[in-house]
């Protein structure tokens, strides 16, 4: 399921792959859009905005609820996990922008069981609902 590049790939809430966690810690797009890296388990988008946290294949925003899953999900709590829908075609990875300067972290809050009303790629993004 993985490929050689790849960490972990992220399903939205209805089980669909959105995202690709790659190995230099860099977070793409199905597409092959860069749209943010990792620092430890610290997510940012490229505007240097701290975005949520990836911990144990589970990808939370600021409010500690679930953004999405990984291909194996341990962290806990977490809400009920749909079947994973096949996957489609990967786009070709564009090249890297330079990486932003790091905004401070928030303050964690406590990890939530529900879903988060972003879905991975509007997380990263920053679009408000």
């Amino acid at each position: 399921m993985l490929e050689d590049n790849e960490q972990d790939i992220i399903f939205d809430r209805f089980g669909a792959a959105t995202l690709r966690f790659l190995s230099n810690d860099r977070i793409i797009d199905w597409s092959g859009k860069h749209i943010g890296f990792l620092f430890g388990v610290l997510t940012y988008n490229y505007k240097g905005e701290h975005v949520g946290w990836y911990e144990n294949g589970v990808l939370r925003d600021l409010k500690g609820a679930t953004v999405g899953f990984g291909v194996d999900p341990k962290d806990s709590p977490i809400p009920y996990l749909p079947y994973r829908q096949y996957l489609p075609y990967r786009g070709y990875i564009q090249y890297a922008p330079y990486l932003p300067h790091r905004g401070y972290p928030k303050y964690r809050p406590y990890k939530q069981y529900g879903w988060s009303e972003l879905n991975p790629v509007e997380l990263f993004l920053g679009i408000k609902k």
